[in-house]
């Protein structure tokens, strides 16, 4: 027997185990889901207890309900006051300001933040005609 022909036998013989292999797997898993697949369903019938847990996002909780990991999500919020449209500008700058106030700090009030923004906004827009 030359080499080729011994070394096709050796292919042969691995791929009809494979081949073997993966068809008792198929008949097991056919055996399992559809012969005995009622008497596992009901044995995970009785062992499974449902319980709804409300969690935030970003956390979590072992089966007791403590807390396993926690993560607080943080924004940097960032606005160019260098858009070249100034009624977007000034049609909103009252909204955003009560809003900044309202969620951001709550030293500073809704008129503090509208003359800043638009002190920035002046500011940038002369800073930005020199260069």
């Amino acid at each position: 027997m030359n080499k080729r022909n011994e070394l096709l036998a050796r292919v042969y013989i691995v791929m009809m185990f494979f081949v073997f292999l993966s068809f008792w797997i198929i008949a097991k898993v056919f055996y399992v889901n559809i012969i005995e697949g009622d008497k596992w369903r009901s044995k995970i019938a009785n062992n499974v207890k449902w319980k709804v847990m409300e969690g935030d996002r970003g956390n979590i909780y072992s089966a007791d309900g403590n807390i396993l990991a926690a993560s607080s999500p943080l924004f940097d919020v960032r606005m160019d006051l260098l858009s070249p449209t100034d009624d977007n500008f000034n049609k909103n700058i009252d909204s955003l300001s009560y809003y900044l106030a309202k969620y951001t700090r709550p030293d500073k009030s809704a008129w503090q933040w509208r003359a800043e923004l638009k002190k920035n906004r002046k500011e940038g827009k002369s800073k930005r005609k020199k260069e």
